[in-house]
């Protein structure tokens, strides 16, 4: 039986320390690469979140600016994913 395919979201805004540490924990499980993906989503940070995610290539980076709060960022990824399963990390 295969896995279900995973979205792993993650909201951001201005913590690229915390970030690099949840992505490469993300990195090193165990679940099977290829049944889950992993979206970022800026909310509108100072720091180039870019900088951080671009190390690691499952991410998919999304900006939410419009609204400034964890619930339109977790909401913008929502709209995006595809997992039959939404993981959240925050």
């Amino acid at each position: 039986m295969q896995s279900p395919f995973l979205s792993v979201i993650v909201p951001v805004y201005n913590d690229n320390a915390r970030l690099a540490i949840l992505l490469d924990s993300l990195d090193r499980q165990t679940y099977p690469g290829d049944r889950f993906e992993i979206i970022v989503v800026d909310n509108g940070s100072a720091e180039d979140v870019r900088q951080v995610t671009r190390q690691h290539d499952k991410v998919i980076l999304l900006y939410e600016r419009d609204i400034q709060s964890s619930y339109a960022a977790r909401n913008k990824a929502i709209g995006q994913a595809r997992g039959k399963i939404l993981v959240f990390t925050d």
